[in-house]
């Protein structure tokens, strides 16, 4: 409805214009009908005859009868108003879930990218070639003897490391602290040991139990290298020397025993492996693609929506930059860990920091894109 004096809007339910009192008409006939009538009569007598009257005990001051009906005809059809304050309050309302909606997936989409990526790094551990560039990136002895070799009998001090009991153990043989280190770096120890994590590498990935190590295997380990010994040390070793190092290979074959599947079947290992399976890491890179899906469809902007997904892609990286530079320099909370834990990360360290630091850094440069995307398409738009 039109007013045809003032030309404001109604809704049809309303017969007067608040401003100026006019009669409000249905169609332009009724307006050129109503302006002629008035012509026609010389002024406005008898154009206000169809108003009802004011009921004897109301008062509504000086505004006439139509207040009334305005009054009634609003409370009826209180929902028709344009830009009515219960819409504003809907609309409102609606906004921030969707916002709220929005950072939500957001921090769903930033859990999943830090996940993934340990995840993707957990099971590249596993894995033969980094194995032995994390066995490659271990100083083995520097490790304290304690649970590795039967020393009863020598007087080697409990603290001691692997190198200093050998040095005991070996003493008069030929083999010195000069020549124990060569002598690892130039044989087959170092191949022997990998092929070990490397079998329990498999068997955390795929439940494939390891072989089982035993003293005829580390002895014939010690007559594969035979020669690198006698070269190292200028000595040739004579039977009776081999006989004893074999003698002391058996004396240690209960050790050999209690570390064969140590811990393998403890919670926090079938967790793990849980952690690094295909159908985990599966899981973790499809909530992050919905996550990502879900502030698209609840956005419907393309900046807004690029913005949202760059932040927790920014942060996700970084938290796995920051993560990966600790463990790998084994500072703060990595730093408090004893000698063979100590050890343990830096193997790992050699072995998956290439792989964190790419995925950290990849989330990284994709989120900065984004920004960068967003920030131009803004800039284009406003001018």
């Amino acid at each position: 409805m039109i007013c045809p004096r003032c030309k404001k809007v109604y809704s049809k339910h309303m017969k007067y214009c608040i401003s100026c009192g006019t009669e409000l008409v249905e169609s332009d006939e009724n307006v050129i009908s109503v302006e002629r009538e008035i012509v026609q009569s010389g002024g406005f007598d008898g154009i206000f005859d169809d108003i009802p009257p004011m009921p004897a005990n109301a008062d509504y001051g000086n505004a006439g009868g139509f207040v009334r009906e305005i009054s009634m005809s609003a409370a009826e059809d209180k929902h028709s108003l344009p830009q009515s304050c219960m819409e504003k309050k809907g609309r409102v309302f609606i906004v921030l879930l969707k916002n709220t909606a929005a950072v939500l997936m957001s921090v769903v989409l930033m859990t999943a990218v830090i996940a993934a990526s340990m995840s993707a790094a957990g099971r590249a551990l596993t894995e033969e070639r980094n194995i032995a560039k994390g066995v490659e990136g271990m100083d083995l002895l520097s490790l304290p003897i304690s649970g590795f070799l039967q020393t009863e009998g020598y007087d080697i001090p409990e603290d001691a490391t692997i190198e200093e009991a050998i040095t005991v153990m070996t003493a008069g043989s030929g083999v010195n602290s000069g020549n124990i280190r060569t002598i690892y770096e130039n044989s087959d120890v170092e191949s022997f040991i990998t092929a070990i994590a490397a079998d329990y590498g498999e068997y955390i990935r795929s439940g494939k139990v390891p072989d089982k190590i035993t003293a005829e295997m580390v002895k014939d380990l010690f007559s594969e290298n035979l020669s690198v010994i006698n070269k190292s040390t200028g000595y040739i070793l004579v039977e009776e020397d081999i006989q004893l190092a074999y003698s002391e290979i058996e004396r240690s074959a209960e050790l050999f025993d209690s570390i064969y599947l140590i811990d393998m079947q403890s919670e926090s290992v079938r967790l793990f492996r849980a952690f690094i399976s295909t159908p985990m890491l599966a899981a973790f890179a499809a909530a992050g693609i919905g996550a990502a899906a879900v502030i698209a469809a609840l956005l419907k902007n393309g900046t807004r929506t690029a913005k949202y997904i760059a932040v927790p892609l920014i942060a996700g990286g970084l938290v796995i930059l920051a993560v990966t530079f600790m463990f790998s320099m084994q500072i703060g909370f990595f730093g408090t860990a004893d000698v063979v834990t100590s050890e343990v990360m830096k193997g790992m360290s050699a072995a998956v920091s290439d792989i964190l630091y790419k995925a950290g850094g990849g989330a990284v440069f994709i989120g900065a894109l984004l920004i960068i995307w967003s920030a131009t398409v803004k800039r284009v738009k406003a001018v």
